[in-house]
């Protein structure tokens, strides 16, 4: 009895230990598919900035799906058009990244700050991305991807604590 009690309490232990272990993106440090994500990422940015047909035609799936800001709704070509035809990035940056991968998907979240054009009128600007990859037969694609404007900089939940509440069945 004495035995199975100290050999239950050291695997009881040991899942505890399990489970308090911090995760590769709580630490820091990047997993290996999680950096393959991100220079997929980064591969995308420079493909779409220098009007690369034929890196955007290889990085987005046959299936690929974007929703704008607006949103507007693109498949693959369509997409591609845009960015090689209507769109011109002078420059861009990335920051405040985090990137989950759960077997072959990886979900990466970015804000992206964009110089741009579109039709020569102005439409650079902040923007929130959530991108969705797969990794298929040792390679990610990008198979959805959505932007959303960011108008303002609110400090988290602050702006949910503090935005009026709106009956929206009326």
């Amino acid at each position: 009895m004495k035995s199975t009690l100290v050999i239950l309490s050291l695997v009881l232990l040991g899942a505890s230990l399990a489970v308090g272990q911090p995760t590769s993106s709580e630490t820091g440090q990047k997993s290996k598919e999680e950096q393959e994500v991100l220079q997929r990422e980064q591969e995308w940015n420079e493909a779409y900035k220098n009007r690369d047909e034929e890196a955007l035609k290889r990085i987005l799936a046959d299936e690929f799906i974007f929703t704008d800001d607006e949103g507007q709704v693109y498949n693959k070509a369509q997409y591609i058009d845009a960015a090689t035809q209507v769109i011109k990035v002078e420059a861009y940056s990335l920051d405040d990244i985090a990137i989950r991968v759960y077997d072959n998907t990886g979900i990466l979240t970015v804000r992206g700050t964009y110089k741009m054009t579109i039709n020569g009128k102005e439409a650079g600007g902040v923007f929130r991305s959530t991108d969705i990859f797969l990794k298929r037969q040792g390679s990610w694609q990008a198979v959805a991807s959505q932007d959303t404007r960011a108008w303002r900089v609110v400090p988290p939940l602050l702006s949910l604590r503090t935005l009026p509440t709106t009956d929206c069945r009326n």
